[in-house]
């Protein structure tokens, strides 16, 4: 047992129970070097085996952090021979990444759902430990891999756990359970001097030294070993101030400095490399002149251990203790007999690297090697190897012109691996390219970091102007900056600039033909729309689709993934739905994972406003932990704000405000001002579903005050308008209800709205006098029938069957208000449908519960999967369209069937195609 660690052993020791019974999960160490992180995972280690777990372990090294994939690689390697148990492109992916195989056209994600399906894989025939320490010195593209995994494989007999050094950089881990460890108790800190003392130590020694090191079991260990014994057992003053914590590094080095010429420039080679194996080491050690055992009296001062061939140190703060005792010629020298010892094809990156650490100046060959290196990562799907290597490349690059070409071509790569702030520096640092072109993709870089970071009113500008500059000379660039720049301009809200941009960008692309037509169109589909162009933009976005079918798959989905909300806002929903139910397929399909959170939301949206909340709220809620795991701000934005749409309908009030909340919150710091207008109409909608029109009226004057100064002219976008004038009514405030009714009816004529001409029938009814009041209703519920939105049908009839209980006319008030009841019950819209059944009451008739819907009863994760499967789909299927373990599908399926009472997948399947029709009906 370890010294005073009685509650964490426990915790890891349940974790990986767990994971034997088939309900892993994660855990992350997080604390200050030397508290005991590591002795916490090797306690783990040997947990594991005792429980008959497959370990696989991995060590962060500060040295290795910019090699692509290395850290995965030693993860999985006992995994290679599951390899062929991967769909061919996840397979393909994955043997690139790993070096098992030929480079192949991939990104990051397409590995990340390699290794979700090998690790579960490989679970089936035994439960897994995944331990990684030092977690943030592994390179990042596999320690986003391995995070990735960790959250989408819990639930199975997989266990997670990463420690980390506390103050150190390090992706995000949000949604995985920490645990910071401090230091150890006084009793346990005592005993753990008494234990490594080559003496007895005074209690009042024991007491300060564990007061001075706040219990750090490392500080304590070194000061027992290296303290006098006359000043441990107090027969001498402890010196000041003693050599601890955050002195230790010193401590260490006061160590190696004690070792013989040859032992010391052993131990910085051994400390530059890595994790190397002996062999390179001892080749390096020749070229250096020195003796191949330097390193063994390092070893025997217990600094490092040579074992099966590899060389570990005691600590990483003794390597890193080594490398910087040296001095800038010695560290170079060291890297440079490294990078010539490593020869074998598979150890050429490793090899640019160090050669790249060799060099205090320019050097081209070099440069032009790490080129080489940033060419390969990038082909594996490791943006952030790939963009540090090519950095690399240009700083040491002589001519001025490559040198610019590069640092601009990394500022592009930071940005497509998410490092935003990295990209813009880069591109700052290159003022003056002397190439039109070049500065073209400068000023691009600038823009989509700026607009997807908080500032898109300046990423338009710096688009627009950038794109006039190349006009002529790149077309096809200009007409992407253009295409972006009107997308910030949908962002701001301002919808004239960005039809103003959209049809720039739509002539420039048709001087180039081709696929430089697809993204132009798009926009200025979508820009028409937003416009109240609704016939123009709808069918200029049918044909957008019609071409991006004809493209392969993977230049195909971005496209299809963004048309189909455009065609649901011009009022196309079938359509829509069809289109993003393929993209989103598409996506799992192809592992295009950075397009599933923006398709899902999407999707969400267009479920709900078809009334099919259920499958709404499953698609927002994978949409939103999607969006977290790959880090994807304006995406989760976008998904927060979809999942408080469908959690209202549902009336999940406090959930549907949480997630408004955040949507809200992320949409102002990312300035995505059009996001905040529709944000703020849920809250109306939830507030008037909730029978509060006066705490409706705020967000739904926000709403209308920031419309007004965009000019947005479609209606379904953010519909305020109805719910602000349906509240003034409630209110009693009908002259103000009657100005924003004018103002609706013109937008509603302007855009050709078809939903928008049904709801203003109600808003007219309910402003109507007493004595045309009935038949403006009747028409508002005949403009109804036959549309695809059911629940304002249902709110139509809803606000009839009131004014005709008003007149006094009960029986036909209790016919419109059981005719909105029963909709409202299909739709599980529990805040409405409370509102019919006080309105029945009122009438006198009694109302009883309606049976529980059996979607209701499923979390979301349960109900897509149910959906898969009778659909057909198998087990194993599922799994790999969810990104799941077979093991976990099970559960979820085992869960579904006993709360929807069937046995059988047959049974399943005719359960929900039962409730298909209703849904539809």
């Amino acid at each position: 047992m370890l010294l005073g660690r009685q509650r964490q052993t426990r915790q890891i020791e349940q974790l990986l129970r767990a994971a034997r019974a088939s309900e892993g999960g994660a855990l992350v160490i997080r604390g200050e070097t030397g508290v005991g992180k590591t002795a916490l995972l090797r306690h783990a280690e040997v947990e594991a085996a005792a429980q008959k777990m497959r370990v696989l372990w991995v060590a962060g090294i500060e040295s290795e952090s910019e090699l692509a994939f290395s850290s995965l690689a030693t993860v999985l390697h006992p995994l290679i021979e599951n390899l062929q148990k991967l769909p061919p492109r996840q397979r393909a992916a994955l043997e690139a990444a790993l070096l098992l195989g030929p480079s192949v056209e991939a990104d990051r994600f397409a590995v990340y759902v390699g290794t979700l399906t090998l690790l579960s894989a490989a679970a089936e025939a035994a439960p897994l430990a995944v331990l990684v320490d030092d977690a943030q010195w592994l390179d990042r593209a596999s320690l986003e891999t391995l995070l990735f995994a960790a959250r989408r494989l819990r639930g199975t007999p997989i266990a997670h756990l990463f420690t980390v050094r506390a103050g150190v950089a390090f992706p995000s881990t949000e949604g995985l359970p920490e645990e910071l460890l401090d230091g150890l108790d006084a009793e346990a800190g005592h005993t753990l001097l008494s234990q490594t003392a080559k003496g007895s130590v005074a209690p009042i020694v024991a007491a300060r030294l564990h007061r001075e090191t706040a219990g750090n079991p490392l500080a304590l260990t070194e000061l027992a070993v290296t303290l006098d014994p006359k000043e441990l057992d107090g027969r001498r003053p402890l010196p000041e101030p003693l050599p601890i914590t955050v002195h230790l590094e010193l401590g260490f080095g006061a160590r190696i400095s004690d070792l013989s010429h040859f032992a010391r420039r052993a131990l910085i080679l051994a400390a530059a490399c890595g994790e190397c194996d002996v062999g390179p080491i001892a080749r390096a050690l020749t070229s250096l002149g020195l003796p191949a055992d330097a390193l063994t009296e390092a070893e025997a001062a217990g600094l490092l251990v040579i074992r099966d061939g590899t060389i570990a140190f005691r600590h990483p703060l003794v390597r890193s203790a080594a490398y910087r005792h040296a001095n800038e010629d010695e560290r170079r020298a060291s890297h440079r007999a490294i990078a010539d010892a490593l020869d074998a094809p598979a150890d050429s990156e490793r090899r640019a690297w160090h050669l790249g650490a060799s060099t205090a100046g320019a050097d081209a060959a070099i440069a032009d090697e790490l080129e080489t290196t940033s060419q390969r990562a990038l082909t594996r799907g490791s943006h952030p190897a790939a963009a540090a290597a090519l950095e690399k490349s240009a700083r040491i690059t002589p001519d001025g012109k490559s040198r610019a070409r590069r640092l601009v071509a990394a500022a592009g790569l930071w940005e497509r691996a998410g490092f935003g702030v990295r990209a813009l520096a880069l591109a700052d640092e290159v003022e003056d390219a002397d190439d039109s072109q070049l500065e073209a993709q400068r000023h691009h870089i600038q823009g989509r970091v700026l607009m997807w970071t908080g500032d898109p009113t300046r990423a338009r500008e710096i688009l627009a102007s950038g794109a006039d500059r190349v006009e002529n000379a790149a077309p096809a660039q200009a007409a992407a900056m253009l295409v972006d720049a009107s997308i910030a301009s949908t962002m701001t809200g301002d919808c004239a600039a960005a039809l103003r941009l959209a049809r720039r960008a739509t002539a420039l692309g048709a001087r180039v033909g081709g696929m430089a037509m697809l993204g132009p169109q798009f926009s200025l589909a979508h820009a028409l729309i937003l416009n109240g162009l609704t016939r123009e933009g709808v069918q200029l976005g049918r044909e957008v689709v019609a071409r991006a079918r004809e493209l392969p798959s993977h230049l195909a989905c971005p496209i299809l993934t963004s048309i189909p909300i455009v065609l649901h806002f011009g009022e196309d929903h079938e359509t829509a739905r069809e289109v993003i139910t393929e993209a989103v397929d598409t996506a799992r399909e192809q592992g295009l994972l950075a397009l599933l959170p923006y398709a899902l939301a999407s999707l969400s949206l267009i479920e709900s406003r078809l009334g099919r909340m259920r499958r709404a709220l499953a698609a927002a809620t994978e949409a939103t932990q999607f969006a977290r795991d790959l880090g994807l701000r304006s995406e989760l934005a976008f998904a927060c704000y979809c999942a408080a749409v469908a959690e209202g309908g549902l009336g999940m009030e406090a959930e549907s405000r949480e997630h408004a909340r955040d949507a809200l919150q992320l949409a102002q710091e990312l300035g995505i001002d059009s996001l905040v207008t529709m944000t703020c109409t849920a809250i109306g909608v939830l507030e008037v579903s909730l029978q509060r029109p006066d705490a409706a009226v705020g967000p739904l004057e926000t709403a209308r005050s920031l419309l007004r100064h965009q000019n947005m002219r479609q209606p379904i976008v953010a519909p305020w308008n109805a719910e602000y004038i349906e509240a003034l009514v409630l209110l009693g405030r009908r002259p103000e209800a009657a100005l924003a009714l004018a103002e609706f009816a013109d937008i509603v004529e302007s855009a050709d709205s078809a939903w928008g001409r049904a709801v203003l029938a109600r808003c007219r009814a309910m402003l109507a006098p007493e004595g045309y009041a009935v038949v403006a209703f009747e028409e508002a519920i005949a403009l109804h029938e036959g549309g695809p939105i059911p629940l304002d049908r249902a709110r139509t009839r809803l606000r009839f069957g009131q004014l005709l209980h008003r007149q006094r006319r009960t029986l036909e008030a209790r016919r419109q208000l059981r005719a909105a009841l029963s909709e409202f019950e299909l739709l599980e819209a529990r805040a409405w449908i409370d509102q019919s059944k006080a309105a029945l009451a009122a009438t006198g008739e009694r109302v009883g519960d309606a049976a529980k819907p059996h979607l209701a009863l499923l979390t979301p994760q349960e109900t897509q999967v149910c959906l898969a499967v009778a659909n057909g789909a198998t087990n194993r299927e599922v799994a790999a369209r969810f990104f799941l373990s077979t093991k976990t599908v099970e559960t979820h399926l085992t869960s579904a069937y006993r709360k929807l009472a069937v046995r059988s997948r047959s049974e399943l399947a005719g359960l929900l195609a039962r409730i298909e029709l209703r849904e539809r009906a």
